[in-house]
């Protein structure tokens, strides 16, 4: 077991992150279905979940993903709403009722993992839940919103300022030999040019994958409308998570 790479893992098993990503060469094919992805020596087919359609291959899209991922992690695949991807073809913003994506810790795209070291792993996050919990307050969080702003200004040439209360964490709901996944509460405050605008509270799961010796983390977001949504999304998110599974 690498304790640096599992270091790293940990350190960067968040919902949200201080840094944004680089634009590094990620080596993902994108398809109407999906993505696949080369890690390594390892190609890992990444489906689209029920409902979603790749959405990376529009810039702006891509741009604003990867303000998601960690600064030493890559985007592999965002995917929205296969309505907002044709509303994204017509020329018009999406409307984003829910949205996913897979990133990986950039080390971790060599890095040989087995379920004795996911199993660690996962054991000291579970000792450790707070750690999943990114505080708003932090210096380093701070200018992880910064980005965000930045990069929310720019795609609405608006000036935009992103904050997010501290999610809650609601548990876990998925643990198996190469699956961990757990469900958050979140609730975005955005203004622009100094006026707030109406954000409902987002839902959102982020699920630690082991598959073909990688370590991927994959993330899904709904805005809450009704008491059922979580359940939806907690089955929405096993089922995705077992379709990447068995593609691979």
């Amino acid at each position: 077991m690498s304790f640096r790479f599992s270091f790293l893992l940990i350190a960067t098993a968040i919902i949200l992150v201080a840094g944004a990503a680089a634009q590094a060469q990620t080596k993902t094919t994108i398809s109407l279905g999906g993505a696949t992805a080369k890690l390594g020596d390892k190609v890992v087919d990444l489906p689209a979940p029920d409902g979603h359609e790749e959405a990376s291959q529009w810039e702006n899209i891509k741009t604003l993903f990867s303000a998601m991922v960690p600064a030493n992690g890559d985007l592999l695949a965002a995917y929205l709403p296969v309505s907002d991807c044709e509303l994204l073809r017509n020329g018009q913003r999406p409307l984003m009722p829910s949205w996913a994506l897979i990133n990986i810790l950039r080390e971790g795209r060599t890095h040989v993992s087995d379920k004795a070291e996911f199993a660690r792993i996962i054991a000291i996050i579970q000792q450790n839940a707070n750690a999943l919990v990114g505080d708003p307050h932090r210096k380093d969080m701070k200018k992880h919103f910064a980005r965000i702003d930045e990069v929310l200004s720019k795609a609405y040439s608006k000036d935009v300022k992103f904050d997010l209360s501290k999610p809650k964490n609601l548990g876990s709901f998925d643990s198996r030999p190469n699956v961990y996944s757990h469900l958050m509460l979140m609730q975005p405050m955005v203004q622009m040019d100094g006026k707030p605008v109406d954000q409902s509270p987002v839902l959102a799961t982020m699920s630690m994958v082991l598959v073909k010796q990688r370590i991927i983390a994959v993330y899904t977001y709904k805005k809450l409308e009704s008491k059922a949504d979580a359940e939806a999304l907690i089955t929405f998110t096993t089922k995705w998570v077992n379709e990447i599974l068995a593609a691979n």
